[in-house]
C-alpha cells in the first residue's frame, strides 16, 4: 500500500489516497466493532444511492483497522465555499438539493434516530431533572423514516467531475426525521462558524423542502 498523501485528519481518523483508492485508518484505540458497524453502515446507504463511494474492503494496516474506498476526484463544497466565498447562495443551493434528494429515501433497516437522540440525552452531561424533560419531550416529538446523513455538512459533500454530489462519511448514518437531520446540519455549521451559509442553509432547505420556519425551529435548542 502506498499512501500518497494526507486527504483528511479527524477524531480517532486520518483519510490518506492511495492511488485510485482512499482509505480511513482508524486509531489503535478504535474499536473493532466500531469499525465494522461504520462499514455496515456504508453498505447499506450504498444500496439505497448511487451517489457514495464504493467501498472495497477492511482491512488491517500495520496495528490498525482501516476501511477502503473508490478515491473521488473533485473537491468538497467547503473547498468551493473557501475558494469562491462570493458565490454563496449557488453553493448552498447545490448543497440543500443534495441532502433533499436523501431525505426522498425510505430507509427502515438503519439505527433509529430516535433510539439514537434517546441515548445521546442518556448519556449527556446533565442533571437527571432536565434529563427527564427531555425525554419526556422526545417522546412526543414525531419522526420519519428517512434517509438522514446526521453529520451532512459541507466537508462531506464531494463535486465530481460531472458535477454529479458525492457525499462521504456516513458513520452516523439513521433512518428518521428529515427536519431534525436539517436541524443537524444547521447547528454543526453554526458551531464551526460558517455563519453565513447557516443562515442562508436554514432558509433554503425549508424553502426546498416546502416546509415552515416553525417547523424546523422545533428541532433547534
Amino acid at each position: 500500500m502506498r499512501l500518497d498523501r494526507v486527504i483528511a485528519v479527524r477524531n480517532n481518523k486520518t483519510v490518506f489516497r492511495d492511488g485510485r483508492r482512499c482509505v480511513k485508518i482508524f486509531s489503535a484505540d478504535f474499536s473493532k466493532a466500531n469499525v465494522f458497524a461504520e462499514a455496515l453502515n456504508h453498505v447499506k446507504v450504498e444500496e439505497c444511492i448511487d451517489y457514495v463511494p464504493k467501498l472495497l474492503e477492511v482491512i488491517r494496516h500495520e496495528r490498525n483497522w482501516a476501511i477502503v474506498y473508490d478515491f473521488i476526484k473533485g473537491k468538497t463544497v467547503l473547498q468551493w465555499m473557501e475558494d469562491e466565498p462570493e458565490a454563496l447562495s449557488d453553493q448552498v443551493e447545490y448543497f440543500v438539493n443534495c441532502q433533499t434528494q436523501i431525505h426522498q429515501i425510505k430507509e427502515k433497516n438503519l439505527a433509529k434516530m430516535k433510539d439514537a437522540f434517546f441515548d445521546a440525552i442518556l448519556t449527556a452531561p446533565v442533571s437527571p431533572s432536565l434529563r427527564y424533560l427531555l425525554h419526556k419531550e422526545l417522546e412526543q416529538m414525531h419522526f420519519s423514516s428517512v434517509l438522514c446523513h446526521a453529520d451532512f455538512v459541507p466537508s462531506n459533500v464531494i463535486i465530481g467531475e460531472d458535477t454529479k454530489p458525492v457525499v462521504i462519511d456516513w458513520a452516523s448514518v439513521l433512518s428518521g426525521e428529515p427536519l431534525a437531520d436539517a436541524a443537524i446540519t444547521y447547528l454543526l455549521s453554526k458551531i464551526r462558524g460558517w455563519d453565513a451559509f447557516a443562515e442562508e442553509y436554514r432558509r433554503r432547505y425549508v424553502e426546498k423542502a416546502r416546509k415552515n420556519e416553525s417547523e424546523l425551529e422545533e428541532w433547534l435548542p
